[in-house]
């Protein structure tokens, strides 16, 4: 889709080792209002959902490689990124590091009041960690297994929060919000059960 985003390229080396960042990571709940840079959206988007194979794996591992989580980015000051809702598209056998608009406006103010949580005041970015039951349950027959939807987005979660970290960004994972009414501001698949917010920014 021509409308769509090409995200910078990920790099697959840093300066830190992952015994540092696991040292270092914490739950971040202030943040500064500076923007992110899209290269930095591309890595943690990579973190959590990104493909790491030629045979289309991803960075978080699925049960019977089902892969039912999406994730959303609502970017409020994104360097490079006009202010709105976008899918992050990681691409099926090959990568594609690409986000989709889903709508452009800013919903800094409207999230805020909303969720009333003092770590989403003028949050640059908040990534969304969506799951699809209905496909993991495909993946088994039709029985429900909603539990390794569950578990998944923890590992992608932790991804995230682990790059955020190596990046010298913050993040940490809110639970704490009415999903029918998030869902009256943030676009996403009726199939889909919004599992976790994750604001990103540079900490305080």
């Amino acid at each position: 889709n021509s409308d769509n985003v090409q995200l910078p390229a990920t790099d697959s080396r840093s300066s830190n080792s992952i015994e540092a960042v696991l040292k270092n990571r914490r739950v971040r709940l202030d943040y500064s209002d500076a923007s992110l840079s899209l290269k930095q959206i591309a890595q943690l988007l990579w973190a959590g959902q990104g493909i790491n194979t030629d045979w289309g794996d991803r960075t978080a591992p699925s049960m019977k490689s089902t892969y039912p989580l999406t994730l959303y980015l609502v970017a409020n000051k994104v360097d490079g990124l006009e202010a709105g809702e976008y899918q992050y598209l990681p691409g099926d056998r090959t990568p594609l590091n690409q986000l989709k608009p889903i709508k452009k406006t800013e919903m800094s103010d409207t999230l805020y009041d909303l969720l009333n949580q003092s770590s989403f005041k003028n949050i640059p970015a908040v990534i969304v960690v969506a799951g699809n039951m209905e496909k993991m349950a495909e993946a088994y027959g039709g029985i429900r297994h909603d539990k390794e939807v569950y578990l998944e987005a923890g590992f992608a979660a932790q991804n995230m929060a682990l790059q955020a970290e190596s990046l010298k960004l913050g993040t940490m994972i809110s639970t704490n919000f009415d999903e029918l009414k998030l869902k009256e501001i943030i676009t996403i698949a009726d199939t889909d059960t919004i599992i976790y917010l994750m604001p990103v920014g540079s900490p305080k």
